[in-house]
């Protein structure tokens, strides 16, 4: 399975009301970064809960990054390869499903990421003929 995931230095505010989750201003250390966030968990159709979310993301891993969530894998494959660190402001909304995982036919969102150095070694699509 996926590795577990640390989360130091929590700090803000989650509400619960009438099924929905609201997380404000939530902030913690984790994959050698830090991530600020913001959304909502909605739960009024029990079998496919709703995630609206807004991320700020300092200076995460990317490999350990990749390796904690199945969807920056489906995402980008590439990440897995990847040695560095990145940041990226995001938003994304989407239906889960029963492993809480994004549906990818559902799956809405964008952002931007930056990043100072990064080093692809054996991704199969960048290999020279």
């Amino acid at each position: 399975g996926k590795p577990e995931i640390l989360l130091e230095n929590v700090n803000g505010a989650v509400h619960m009301n009438a099924g929905v989750m609201t997380l404000e201003n939530l902030s913690f250390n984790t994959l050698d970064g830090n991530i600020k966030m913001n959304g909502s968990y909605a739960t009024l159709n029990e079998k496919e809960p709703d995630v609206d979310m807004n991320f700020n993301m300092t200076n995460l891993d990317i490999k350990k990054t990749a390796a904690t969530f199945n969807t920056i894998d489906k995402i980008a494959p590439i990440a897995s390869k990847c040695t560095g660190k990145f940041s990226t402001d995001m938003k994304f909304k989407a239906k889960l499903n029963d492993k809480m995982e994004p549906q990818m036919n559902t799956l809405t969102g964008g952002g931007h990421m930056q990043t100072k150095s990064v080093y692809v070694e054996g991704f199969e699509p960048l290999n020279p003929c």
